[in-house]
């Protein structure tokens, strides 16, 4: 299970954007996973997340914002999202006008999931 980790890490790195977003959406899914979390912070998946926020792609920016609420459900990993500088971007894409919506509600969820507590 955690030796497919860092080659998903990985490609969600990638120069290819369509590579990246599909990356960003299976760590997304991992994400949902509260056993699975601190394994994927473990790995890195913070600094490709927030990165991948700002990248002009509707896939790149509605998983990222997915798996950073999703990460954002513990006071734990809330704090490694904050220090990983997410709460720009996140409040960027949310107030976003010509973002596409689902992009910016799951900014808004991750923004509401890091203030939960």
């Amino acid at each position: 299970e955690e030796r497919g980790l860092a080659p998903l890490v990985a490609l969600a790195l990638s120069e290819d954007t369509n590579t990246k977003g599909e990356a960003s959406r299976a760590i997304a899914n991992l994400a949902a996973n509260a056993d699975v979390q601190q394994t994927l912070l473990k790995e890195g998946v913070l600094l490709p997340m927030v990165k991948a926020l700002e990248i002009d792609d509707i896939n790149c920016q509605r998983f990222s914002a997915l798996c950073l609420a999703n990460l954002a459900t513990t006071i734990a990993s809330q704090i490694k999202v904050v220090q990983a500088g997410a709460i720009r971007p996140l409040v960027a894409l949310a107030h976003n006008p010509t973002g596409q919506l689902e992009g910016r509600r799951y900014a808004v969820l991750a923004l509401a999931n890091l203030s939960a507590t």
